[in-house]
């Protein structure tokens, strides 16, 4: 069985999410394509999404009833802004060392872990001090 070449706009998202810092939606990246590529619909950005995140070349963040996406596939850790949105991505060594301990001393296979922090970030902190 021969392999398909990847479509030029799974290429294309795919280029997106790994050049994004922004964990973006398929809605971002349907605004971003489409003037690159005309034809382009929002269906085949998602069903092109769900393809990577299937081959595990990207990973997918659930906020809300919303999907973001995400070119780091190792675990970390996130920070969702409640006032702007913004998903941050957070190094925490000391966290993946307990968490790892914990995951340890479980009876279960752990396959995948998630945990994200939320609160406002220190741009919106500045820019609305009442939050």
């Amino acid at each position: 069985m021969r392999k398909r070449k990847p479509s030029l706009q799974k290429e294309k998202i795919l280029e997106l999410v790994q050049h994004s810092h922004e964990h973006p939606t398929a809605d971002w990246i349907y605004a971003k394509l489409k003037p690159e590529i005309p034809r382009l619909s929002l269906g085949t950005v998602y069903r092109n999404l769900n393809n990577l995140v299937q081959e595990k070349k990207i990973a997918q963040l659930m906020v809300g009833n919303v999907a973001h996406y995400d070119a780091r596939t190792t675990p970390h850790y996130h920070f969702i802004c409640e006032v702007c949105g913004t998903i941050y991505d957070l190094d925490t060594k000391t966290l993946e060392d307990a968490i790892n301990q914990i995951i340890r001393t479980l009876p279960h296979h752990v396959t995948t872990h998630e945990i994200t922090f939320r609160g406002i970030c220190q741009k919106c902190r500045t820019t609305h001090p009442s939050h």
